[in-house]
């Protein structure tokens, strides 16, 4: 296991283990993980993606962000690589559609479309999960554009039966309609949400001895 230890965090990582265990024997799983900016949400779900990976497990990671809101599927495009010069013919197919240069053609990609994009990219982590569990690592929902809430949303709801682990952090604000649906999803789907807290002040002291060697 890695080496770096997540001081004060004992128990989210545990909630992680837990969930890693469930995927490995064939069920699928989600966590969803709350808090503000720099209070260790990304560094959490690395290494619980990190210790999947170990344990054989493939891992995908990809982050929306404030300059891509309106940039559709952004945070899946990045995690999956689904871009149109992909080597992958799979990819390559998911990529045009996004831009709207596929055989549903257009500037942007039309509401036929991007149902053709979730269905695709449900299939396409479907038959990863055949081969082995799958990590998805989504960051930073609070910055997704709608097409990408609704892609994760179908990916819930119709991947319950595979093993595969979504691990997903969010801000507490901003919210958007979107991610309140895509949040009472989680809840319906049995979603483990974690609100992470400011560490307590010998959790901070164990961590700059830690980093610093001193008090």
């Amino acid at each position: 296991a890695p080496t770096d230890d997540l001081v004060g965090r004992e128990a989210e990582l545990s909630v992680g283990r837990q969930l890693i265990h469930r995927v490995r024997r064939g069920a699928a799983a989600s966590l969803l993980i709350e808090g503000e900016a720099g209070i260790g949400k990304t560094m959490l779900v690395q290494r619980i993606a990190a210790e999947a990976r170990i344990l054989g497990a493939t891992s995908l990671s990809g982050a929306a962000h404030p300059f891509e809101r309106n940039r559709p599927f952004g945070a899946l495009v990045n995690a999956l690589e689904v871009r149109p010069r992909s080597a992958d013919p799979r990819r390559a197919r998911i990529g045009r559609l996004i831009v709207g240069d596929g055989e549903l053609g257009g500037p942007s990609p039309s509401a036929d479309a991007r149902l053709t994009v979730v269905d695709a990219v449900t299939e396409l982590l479907e038959t990863m999960c055949l081969d082995r569990p799958v990590v998805l690592v989504l960051e930073d929902l609070h910055w997704a554009d709608e097409s990408s809430l609704g892609a994760i949303q179908a990916i819930l709801h119709n991947l319950a039966h595979v093993p595969l682990l979504v691990l997903a952090t969010l801000r507490p604000t901003p919210r958007t309609p979107e991610l309140d649906v895509l949040l009472d999803e989680c809840a319906a789907a049995g979603t483990r949400i974690l609100q992470l807290r400011s560490l307590e002040s010998a959790d901070v002291d164990a961590l700059v001895r830690l980093q610093l060697g001193g008090r």
